[in-house]
């Protein structure tokens, strides 16, 4: 099948009709650009159209491009409800508060006695499993939970004294 001659004129209406149509379903014009320039991608790489089939064919590849984009950002607006970022940038004083309060935990574990600096070490700054801190002790895995809820216990002591 040879491709149809399109006109210049037609195909900037077409495109104005793709970037209309694109802005109404997402209702963000940079978003319905994008989809747009992606759905000629599309044709470029398709072919084989008639005329007539093409616009309707241009429309269907927009809605479906369209439809994507927004369970794509259906998604991230979840994942960022779930990880309470919200997809705001934390401010300055935000990040030094948050660092103050880090230090505070770090100088609290640091000052524990043994053994449950060393259970709360590789627990929560090293990120083992308490299996695998038991393992590499040598004890129990009942006595390393135990120091953990016990060394976390003196760090939240030592805190509200703080």
């Amino acid at each position: 099948m040879t491709p149809p001659k399109f006109d210049a004129e037609s195909l900037l209406a077409l495109d104005r009709s793709l970037r209309a149509f694109a802005r109404a379903l997402l209702l963000d014009a940079h978003a319905a650009d994008d989809v747009t320039q992606d759905a000629w991608i599309v044709a470029m790489r398709r072919g084989g159209a008639t005329e007539g089939s093409f616009t309707s064919f241009m429309h269907g590849v927009v809605k479906r491009l369209a439809w994507k984009r927004r369970i794509a950002a259906g998604r991230e607006a979840s994942a960022a409800r779930e990880t309470g970022s919200g997809g705001f940038v934390t401010s300055t004083a935000e990040l030094v508060e948050q660092e103050a309060a880090r230090q505070k935990v770090a100088a609290a574990v640091i000052a524990l006695s043994e053994p449950y600096r060393t259970a709360l070490v590789l627990r929560y700054f090293k990120g083992l499993e308490p299996h695998e801190a038991a393992e590499q002790l040598c004890i129990p895995l009942e006595t390393f939970r135990t120091r953990v809820k016990r060394g976390l216990a003196q760090v939240r002591a030592a805190l509200d004294r703080d």
